[in-house]
């Protein structure tokens, strides 16, 4: 299942990760505001910077929650977590559909190097696969996951990917996810 795919977009969470300036609409806010929280094992003494976005939303059922912990741009790990809901529905997304809709990555090459697990999170099963990233002669690799409610209505995704030089694990992406918990519990490792 190796292929090269150059995206134009993957994940505007992992653009500011990057260092890139995140949409003008996501505000940082206090993590008791947000519907999820993360405490991931890379990250051991680190709270996740966490943003929301709240659209004009005539029912108020539209939000998205977005935790980050370190920097792509940086050689240590990278973590992002995105949970959505919305009134209308969010278009039936297979694994590979949401990673070519994501917006992070525009100067990446991305290579699709394999199936990561499902995992069974807060959620419900989640999707994953494995990654290599490749910009200006530099490359790592990362893991993607992803769930999309029955009903079409709520939405959860993330990157994760270990120190520069390092290959993503299942067990890697299975952390990643078991980080990521509601906003009313505490996170806890797997």
């Amino acid at each position: 299942m190796k292929r090269s795919l150059m995206l134009g977009t993957i994940l505007a969470g992992l653009s500011a990760a990057a260092g890139g300036a995140g949409a003008a609409d996501w505000y940082a806010v206090d993590p008791g505001r947000a519907r999820i929280a993360a405490q991931h094992p890379a990250f051991p003494s680190q709270r996740p910077l966490v943003s929301v976005r709240v659209p004009d939303d005539i029912a108020r059922t539209a939000q998205s929650d977005w935790l980050r912990l370190g920097r792509l741009s940086e050689p240590g790990p990278a973590f992002t977590a995105t949970y959505q809901t919305q009134q209308r529905r969010f278009p039936a997304y297979t694994l590979m559909d949401s990673l070519r809709h994501k917006e992070a990555f525009r100067p990446y090459e991305v290579i699709v190097l394999g199936e990561g697990p499902e995992v069974r999170s807060d959620f419900g099963p989640v999707e994953s696969v494995k990654v290599l990233i490749r910009k200006d002669g530099s490359e790592r690799q990362c893991g993607y996951w992803h769930w999309q409610q029955d009903n079409g209505r709520a939405y959860f995704d993330g990157w994760y990917c270990p120190p520069a030089g390092q290959e993503i694990t299942d067990d890697d992406i299975r952390r990643s996810v078991w980080s990521v918990r509601w906003g009313t519990q505490m996170a806890a490792r797997p």
